[in-house]
């Protein structure tokens, strides 16, 4: 006799598996990140399939098998139409996704993560966002996800010598952790230069002011220094999981 388990769940990937089967990535409340097998869900008749929409949070029962967690009832609770529905909101809702599944990788609970993705997603599937139509969402995401993974950047003081940034000129080094001063920068030539604007973002996104964050006018040179920072920190991320 299986035992038969139930938790909250959002899904973030789904591939098929022969023709009808179909396997569903989520993160759960009680579990954390989980592979689980609907059989049959890619038939039109099947009643796991609207319960487990991609993007979407969902209560789920599964058992635990030989080989697989087999899906065996789904209900949907939240399937944010308004993400599927606009062009920009779903590519950033991939992103995200393809993020938290390179960043996540063990079946661990974490209250965390998962208010992280609520928020996120909730956020994504807004008016207000919906209509910014820019990448601020995805920011938002990515910094404190590695917030959480432990990876918080130092922002308000240099991560060498730990004195105040008080000048313009100011660095980012991702391997040092954070933010670097000028007179420290010339002695390591480590990091690449960003704006304080972009730091000041940086620090609101992870002081979790989602209010404040919809009301920034933010320029193309913001969104430019953002987008450099975080894909550079982004690799140093990848690099540290691969070593």
């Amino acid at each position: 006799m299986f035992t038969r388990y139930s938790t909250r769940s959002f899904v973030f990937k789904n591939y098929g598996r022969g023709e009808v089967d179909q396997f569903f990535v989520v993160f759960s409340k009680d579990f954390g990140k989980l592979t689980i097998l609907a059989k049959a869900a890619r038939k039109i008749a099947s009643k796991l399939k609207g319960g487990m929409d991609l993007f979407s949070f969902s209560e789920m029962e599964f058992i635990q098998g030989k080989h697989n967690k087999t899906l065996v009832d789904a209900r949907s609770i939240r399937a944010f139409p308004e993400i599927k529905k606009d062009l920009k909101a779903s590519s950033l809702a991939f992103r995200m996704a393809e993020l938290f599944d390179q960043m996540i990788g063990k079946e661990e609970p974490d209250k965390n993560l998962w208010m992280l993705l609520k928020e996120s997603f909730g956020m994504l599937g807004s008016r207000i966002f919906i209509e910014r139509k820019d990448d601020l969402v995805y920011y938002y995401f990515f910094w404190n996800l590695a917030a959480i993974l432990g990876f918080k950047p130092a922002l308000h003081s240099c991560a060498y010598c730990q004195g105040k940034i008080a000048s313009e000129d100011i660095y980012f080094d991702s391997d040092s952790g954070g933010v670097v001063c000028s007179d420290c920068f010339k002695k390591e030539r480590k990091g690449s230069r960003t704006s304080q604007d972009v730091i000041k973002i940086i620090r609101i996104i992870l002081e979790k002011r989602p209010g404040m964050l919809a009301r920034l006018k933010l320029s193309e040179d913001h969104f430019s220094g953002l987008k450099k920072i975080s894909e550079e920190f982004r690799l140093f991320l990848e690099q540290g999981r691969k070593t």
